[in-house]
């Protein structure tokens, strides 16, 4: 039966004169319109001066498949010549590449690593010299930017200081645009801003997220960008009462299909001239059917937008408001309808809400209440990130909302309900916790040690499998995909010898690439949330990894990614168009790599805070460009099951894959660098842009973009054919590959904790040091250890590595016995010096020398018997790895 499609809120482009009658101004918004309809809509003009204004506007609309966003030139003083120009900085005079400055993004900009720093230099090439008449800055983090010197230059060489832009102050003054002093024009090509705190150190120094240079509208040719065929075309005009808001009526007779299009206008206003442009979108006219759309799912706690959701084209919800202590704030008592103060979440009307969208439901279930909390009496922050005093407690609060949700009637002495209700059917899953390796007791979801947390977990997935069997059971997402974290699951071990990857149906990962690029980026800002870790292997290789970790161990199990998204603003994000560009990318390389199920992270929000400005909807509930570009990716690749095959490229910036449904053949590509034509003979195919235009042609004519483009292919012609075959070598010999380097003998050993424990790299599949602390002696059975015991147990928490965070400190003289595999052997040593020298250690009469500036050290041995490590100075061992010289 079909369905009429649910109504949407749309946004209506405004352009109003604003401001004083000598200095009128224009804004705009992006519109987005309901598809099969003509081109119309008003531009709402205000006339704040005490004049009439004569308005006249020629108009185009142009289709925009690239979604060109070209910053729009300021009215007065021009186009902004720092957009896209070479900018380089230096920190206390080392090199940091680039701030940033000239990005054209206002969400992103660049502070130094804590500690004192004297000064930032940051230079400007704009490519040509230029009369300039304005700078202008977008601040960033106000609080830790002091005073600027601003100079300027002819060839990079000789600087000459502004006059009156010396020691500007900046501290305070959020926001943005500011203006620096500039009371003349000044002939440069280079401009040079030094920001310090008037020769006083500082401990962060945080420059403005966008400098804006300009010459003049007089030395500018301004128009309407040229980014696609013309649509639609017209004049009109008006005169504008003073006092009076007045609209300008656009109408075309073209009717609009699905795709990303450019409002153009040529304004002249009481006889100034100005250009501006906006965006339109317009929505898919179909409905992808809820069993195609099985792989796509979206985190969600407001029931009011399913309709949207589900018009996006999500088959699923992770839903985040079932949380324990809002359904069950006694240990007596459960309560599913809305009763329990003061979050009042009503479960029973939001599940049946997504029911009746065809949304399947993911519940994830965490934070204690206060009957059940283990945090002590004198912890007021963060007591339900607590974990339970009893993990009895956990399951049968599990118990009771899987009971009622699942799909098996429970005997009603079980229930702690009031209404004893049982079996409704309004979950498919349910997930156990949420990122219980994120332990900050401010904040982190789980406020305990991992192996509290695997107690929690059983005892959750026993209260499930009780209530009913049959329903799928997640671990907790964990924050990261990094195999360091996640092989824990198949490490632990119960006390009947189990682990939890035997118990679940389901892992669950969760990954954020911030402002990098998912294909190139390398770590995950919310779990390094100190900076780059850089890890070693980026996110394809991770899920790489992942997957083929989870065909070994247990291959039964499904990987779902339940949170990936990009924030725009904030301290991990970036412009909604890189947020549009990105989101479909990131979940398309994991679907490739074998994931069962992504989630997009999330429904709604555009705060610029972390997380909070991840929403496919703005706060005001209007759509982000994000929002088409997945409803495109879901409806290109519905009911496409399994993995994709990369398809080779001469180009290592475009990446193209191949997915395949029957006789289906689509292909989903795009660039990392500059617009370019895919280049590959795969003959004709139905061409679809991000936004979801359609249209013919040859597939290597296609240009493709920064954000994904999709090709159903016609045929599979001999290049195709080739192309698969390459590719799917390629992966055989790069898992031939690992399988080979598992096999490979190593001695890897952590020194510190057995809490933080990392992970060796490099030789397939990653695999776990062994944790050495300050008794682990020498056995002859084990192979390795301190012939006696060391000092102490040294942590650094505040360092995000397992490696490198902790250690154990020794004394001069120490030994650590290894045994060593035979052979030519590569041994590799982490560690601190103490106090002001180095530190030296030798085996098997080498020497590694350990510096404040140079904390590793490696020697080639002969291996085949047991060698000591002695020191022979203080200091704290971090980790020790012995690897064949040639693996």
């Amino acid at each position: 039966m079909s369905r009429r499609l649910p109504a949407l809120i749309l946004s209506l482009a405004v352009f109003a004169v604003v401001g004083a009658a000598d200095q009128p101004a224009v804004k705009r918004t992006d519109e987005v319109r309901e598809p099969g309809l003509p081109f119309a809509t008003t531009v709402m003009v205000e006339n704040t001066a005490a004049t009439a204004v004569t308005v006249s506007a020629t108009w185009t609309l142009q289709a925009n498949p690239l979604y060109i966003d070209q910053a729009i030139p300021d009215p007065q003083l021009g186009i902004d010549h720092a957009l896209g120009a070479r900018c380089t900085l230096m920190v206390d005079g080392a090199d940091r590449g680039d701030p940033l400055l000239c990005d054209g993004d206002d969400t992103s900009g660049y502070q130094t690593p804590w500690g004192k720093v004297g000064e930032a230099v940051a230079t400007i090439d704009l490519g040509t010299s230029r009369p300039i008449s304005a700078v202008r800055w977008i601040a960033g983090d106000a609080n830790w930017i002091f005073q600027a010197d601003v100079s300027t230059s002819i060839d990079g060489s000789t600087w000459t200081p502004v006059a009156g832009a010396q020691g500007v102050a900046m501290k305070g003054k959020w926001g943005g645009p500011h203006a620096l002093p500039w009371s003349v024009p000044v002939s440069a090509r280079h401009l040079r801003l030094r920001f310090h705190n008037g020769g006083a150190k500082v401990d962060n120094l945080r420059l403005p997220t966008t400098i804006q240079v300009y010459d003049g509208v007089a030395n500018d040719t301004i128009a309407v960008p040229n980014v696609g065929p013309v649509i639609a075309r017209g004049t009109t005009n008006a005169t504008i009462p003073p006092k009076e808001t007045a609209g300008l009526a656009l109408t075309g007779s073209e009717q609009l299909k699905t795709g990303a299009y450019l409002l153009g206008l040529d304004l002249t206003i009481a006889g100034r001239r100005e250009v501006r442009w906006s965006h339109v979108f317009v929505l898919p006219s179909d409905q992808v059917p809820a069993g195609r759309a099985r792989r796509f799912g979206v985190n969600a706690s407001q029931a009011e937008l399913a309709a949207s959701m589900r018009r996006c084209g999500f088959g699923w919800v992770r839903f985040e408001n079932a949380k324990w202590m809002m359904f069950m704030p006694k240990a007596d008592h459960a309560a599913f309808d809305g009763s329990v103060g003061p979050w009042h979440v009503n479960l029973d009307g939001i599940f049946d809400t997504y029911r009746s969208n065809d949304i399947n439901v993911l519940p994830y279930v965490f934070q204690t209440p206060e009957y059940a909390t283990s945090a002590p009496a004198n912890v007021k922050q963060n007591r339900s990130g607590w974990p339970p005093k009893n993990p009895a407690d956990y399951g049968e609060a599990v118990f009771q909302l899987v009971a009622r949700f699942g799909s098996q009637k429970v005997e009603a002495t079980q229930l702690k309900s009031s209404d004893k209700k049982s079996g409704l059917g309004l979950m498919q899953a349910v997930e156990l916790w949420n990122e219980p390796n994120l332990t900050a007791a401010s904040w982190g979801p789980f406020v305990g040690p991992i192996t509290q947390y695997f107690d929690v977990l059983r005892a959750g997935i026993e209260g499930s499998r009780r209530a009913d069997p049959k329903l799928p059971v997640s671990a907790a997402g964990w924050a990261g995909i990094d195999l360091e974290i996640v092989a824990q699951l198949a490490e632990h071990k119960y006390a009947d010898g189990k682990t939890p990857l035997d118990l679940i149906d389901i892992i669950n990962v969760h990954f954020y690439s911030g402002r990098e690029e998912p294909e190139i980026c390398g770590w995950d800002p919310n779990v390094d949330r100190n900076g780059p870790s850089h890890r070693g292997d980026t996110y394809p290789e991770q899920l790489e990894a992942l997957v083929a970790w989870r065909d070994l161990h247990k291959p039964g199990a499904e990987i779902w990614l339940t949170e990936i998204g990009n924030d725009v603003g904030g301290p991990m994000g970036r412009s909604e168009r890189h947020q549009a560009a990105k989101v479909p990318r990131g979940i398309m390389l994991a679907l490739a790599a074998g994931i069962e199920r992504v989630f997009i992270y999330r429904e709604k929000g555009s705060d610029p805070a972390q997380h909070a400005g991840a929403g496919l909807l703005r706060n005001d509930g209007s759509i982000r460009p994000v929002w088409l570009t997945t409803a495109t990716m879901i409806r290109q690749l519905q009911g496409i099951d399994g993995r994709a095959v990369r398809l080779p490229h001469a180009d290592p910036n475009v990446w193209a894959f191949l997915w395949q449904d029957g006789e289906r053949r689509v292909v989903s590509a795009w660039t990392l660098g500059t617009d370019t034509k895919l280049g590959l003979d795969l003959g004709s195919a139905a061409v679809c842009d991000a936004f979801g235009h359609v249209s013919t042609g040859n597939a290597a004519d296609v240009m493709l973009g920064y954000a994904p483009t999709y090709l159903t292919l016609s045929s599979a012609t001999p290049t195709l054919t080739r192309l698969i075959s390459e590719g799917k070598a390629r992966d055989a010999t790069r898992t031939a590959e690992r399988v080979r380097l598992d096999k490979v003998v190593t001695r890897a050993f952590d020194f510190g904790t057995t809490e933080h424990v990392g992970v060796l790299k490099g030789l397939g599949l990653p695999r776990r040091f062994t944790a050495i602390g300050k008794d682990t002696l020498w056995s002859d059975s084990a192979g390795f250890g301190f012939l006696q015991p060391a000092a102490q147990v040294e942590d650094t928490h505040w360092i995000g590595s397992a490696l490198d965070r902790d250690g154990v400190k020794v004394a001069k003289d120490a030994v650590f016995r290894i045994r060593v595999p035979a052979g030519r052997q590569r041994v590799k040593l982490s560690a601190t010096p103490m106090g002001d020298g180095n530190l030296t250690a030798t085996i098997a009469d080498q020497k590694l020398t350990i510096t404040k500036q140079q904390t590793t050290a490696e020697v080639v041995i002969d291996g085949g018997k047991d060698l000591d490590l002695a020191l022979g100075d203080w200091g704290i061992l971090r980790w020790l790895t012995v690897v064949p010289e040639k693996p």
